[in-house]
This record gives C-alpha cells, sequence and structure tokens, in this order.
C-alpha cells in the first residue's frame, strides 16, 4: 500500500554512494492511521541498512570485469574466426568442385574453357583423346569398368603429360601444353594403350586411345585448336579401326584386345 499509493519505493541502481539519514514520518492523529503507524515502525526495524548499503555502494572490482570482458571478446573473436574460416573451406570446396571432373580428378570443361578463354598461344600443342569402342566396353562389360578405365586413363595421364588436362567429355579428354617432339612422343606411346584389369575375373583388357595431335604455329582460339585437335584424333580412329580388322588376334588366353 506504501509502495502504490503514498511513496515512491522502487530500488535504485545507480546511486553512486549511500547515505544514512533518519527519516521521520508522520500520521494523522486516526485509529487506523495508528494502527498502520505502529506496522510501519516495525517494517522499518525488519529493513536490514547495512544489507542494502552493501548492496548499493560496494566498490566493482575491475579486474574481474576486465577479465571477463577479454574473455568475452576473446570468444567471440574466436568463433568469428572459426566461421570465416569454415566459409573459406567452403567456398574453396565449391569452386574446386565446380572445375573439377569427379571421377578423374582431373578438370573439367568449364574449367578448360575459363583457363583459355583468351585462346592459345603461339607453340602450345593440343592433344584430343577419345578411347575406341567406349559405347562398346560400357555395354558388354559393364559401367563399372567403364568407370575403372577412364580413372586409369586419368592417373596414366597425370603420371605421363607435363601440362594441363581436362576431361571434356564421358570418353574425351583435353591436354594442352609445351611438350619437345620427344616428350610428345613418349606420352602419346604411354596413353595410346594401356590394360585395364577386370575384378570379376582374372583378365584384362586392352584398350586403345585415339589421339589427335594440334600444334598451334600462331595464337589461336580456343574453340578452333580443339576442332582442328578433334578432326585429326578420328582421322586416327579410322586408322586404328582399319588396323583392327586386319590384327583381329587377342594377345594371350587372358587379355582381350578392345580397339
Amino acid at each position: 500500500m506504501l509502495a502504490d499509493e503514498l511513496l515512491p519505493i522502487r530500488p535504485e541502481m545507480n546511486i553512486p554512494s549511500v547515505h544514512s539519514v533518519p527519516v521521520a514520518v508522520g500520521f494523522s492523529k486516526r485509529d487506523q492511521h495508528n494502527q498502520v503507524a505502529a506496522l510501519f515502525s516495525e517494517a522499518l526495524e525488519l529493513v536490514d541498512i547495512e544489507k542494502i548499503i552493501n548492496a548499493y555502494d560496494s566498490p566493482p572490482d575491475w579486474q574481474k570485469i576486465w577479465i571477463s570482458h577479454n574473455r568475452i571478446s576473446t570468444l567471440i573473436y574466436v568463433i568469428a574466426a572459426l566461421i570465416i574460416m569454415m566459409a573459406c573451406v567452403v567456398a574453396v570446396l565449391l569452386y574446386r568442385t565446380s572445375r573439377t571432373d569427379t571421377l578423374t580428378g582431373l578438370k573439367n570443361l568449364r574449367s578448360l574453357e575459363r583457363s583459355y578463354s583468351k585462346g592459345l598461344k603461339k607453340g602450345e600443342t593440343v592433344l584430343y583423346l577419345d578411347v575406341n569402342r567406349f559405347k562398346q566396353i560400357n555395354d558388354k562389360l559393364g559401367h563399372k569398368v567403364g568407370d575403372a578405365l577412364l580413372v586409369l586413363l586419368g592417373k596414366r595421364i597425370k603420371k605421363h603429360w607435363r601440362g594441363k588436362a581436362y576431361r571434356v567429355g564421358g570418353d574425351e579428354f583435353v591436354l594442352i601444353g609445351t611438350p619437345t617432339d620427344a616428350q610428345l612422343r613418349d606420352s602419346q606411346a604411354m596413353l595410346e594403350e594401356f590394360l585395364v584389369p577386370l575384378e570379376q575375373e582374372p583378365s584384362s583388357i586392352l584398350v586403345s586411345v585415339a589421339i589427335g595431335i594440334f600444334r598451334a604455329e600462331k595464337d589461336i582460339g580456343l574453340e578452333e585448336a580443339l576442332s582442328k585437335a578433334d578432326i585429326l584424333m578420328y582421322e586416327n580412329k579410322a586408322e586404328v579401326r582399319v588396323n583392327t580388322e586386319r590384327n583381329s588376334q587377342p594377345l594371350n588366353s587372358k587379355t582381350t584386345r578392345i580397339l
């Protein structure tokens, strides 16, 4: 009743210091007020003045406050740094995924187009690779064998080609670099034919790859260079088909030639 009707009693948290002063409260001489005055006197005796003074007038421990604030700030900085690092890692992974072939680990067509958006320089060499009769391999031996073939070819490219390599289609690869004639012959020899082991049976298939080689004699656009290398690759594929018809004997009982 006193707080709501007579006195604006409320806690004040911003009091700089507390002073003890005597307080006198007067009531008119009425029976009801006499009862209230007695109760009010008893209430004042129940107030713990010393506790109130200690609560409001105790000096703050600035060292503890500074340490606590410093810990919170450090924690915020660490969390922010972790979030930024995670965002950077995710961005790098997304960027690499968008430009990398997931099966072979080589760069993809998008990466090729971005890397050579201004075309090829004079002296750069393009190799256009296409696995011969790849569809037949998938149809007869299954896509698992076809995928294993592509993975194996990707590994051989990484091992034997000094330059950039891209998988641009199902069984088509584009290699770009500046190899010497000797290096080019060695790479071609290692990529034209290779064995692919079969898991279900103790045998292997000998796979051949048609390769079209184009060396830029001047600066040239990427699309034109790929077109020229693609034409040369199909000419090589036709030659391989003719040789296959002439020499169709299997190599041995455990190796089947698929050309």
